[in-house]
């Protein structure tokens, strides 16, 4: 998993996440935490040239409307829209932040590994 955000101007933001991401990551691999099979690597782009961006802010928007609707029921059907945005999804447990509770536990679990 690469983590892609926003081109910032704002140098002081883009070190702390440079300075974050590799403790969180490395204490992550040292628990064999199954989050860090997948992590890779936390990188910059422009919005309107990168396609993974783009993606990701329609994908999120979608989130943001079945979340909104679902109001904490983990059983809400997920829309068409969403569904096909999620060409893998096979249940709800392939996406971990549909509601409050899911949400709170991995938060948790990230705040743990904070530098």
């Amino acid at each position: 998993m690469n983590l892609v955000f926003d081109q910032t101007s704002d140098k002081q933001l883009k070190r702390a996440m440079y300075d974050s991401f590799e403790p969180i990551k490395n204490s992550l691999q040292e628990e064999r935490s199954p989050l860090a099979e997948n992590m890779a690597e936390l990188t910059f782009a422009d919005s309107e040239k990168s396609a993974p961006l783009q993606a990701a802010d329609l994908i999120a928007h979608q989130a943001h409307v079945y979340a909104k609707a679902a109001q904490g029921k983990d059983d809400h059907p997920v829309g068409p829209v969403y569904f096909r945005l999620l060409a893998r999804f096979r249940s709800m447990e392939d996406f971990h932040f549909f509601n409050a509770r899911r949400f709170s536990a991995a938060s948790t679990s990230l705040r743990r590994h904070r530098p």
